[in-house]
């Protein structure tokens, strides 16, 4: 039986923005990705996302959304969209792509 092969792994990434002049964190977001993968039958899919803010200061947004992409039957994938804004400019706008193939590889692209 598969099942019995299948195992399943999380992806935690925590991205903080800091200003330097101040030494300061501003923000800080974390985010999730949960695979499962099995090396026996080849496959591999992004089972869920999270997405999390767990500090901003005044003056500061982090905006994030996060899916699953699952390109291929033995690559899974999650891709999280970033935008942060320090008083109303733009500072990071940024895509992740985060991995996991049907031996339990992670890849951060």
């Amino acid at each position: 039986m598969s099942n019995i092969d299948e195992k399943y792994l999380t992806v935690r990434t925590v991205i903080t923005f800091s200003l330097e002049s101040i030494g300061e964190v501003i923000s800080v977001v974390s985010m999730e990705s949960n695979f499962r993968y099995n090396s026996r039958t080849e496959r591999a899919q992004c089972l869920s996302t999270s997405l999390g803010t767990i500090k901003s200061c005044e003056g500061s947004v982090a905006k994030a959304s996060s899916r699953r992409a699952n390109v291929r039957i033995g690559y899974g994938q999650s891709i999280v969209r970033l935008e942060f804004k320090y008083k109303g400019n733009v500072y990071d706008s940024t895509h992740y792509r985060i991995s996991c193939d049907y031996k339990g590889n992670i890849k951060y692209g």
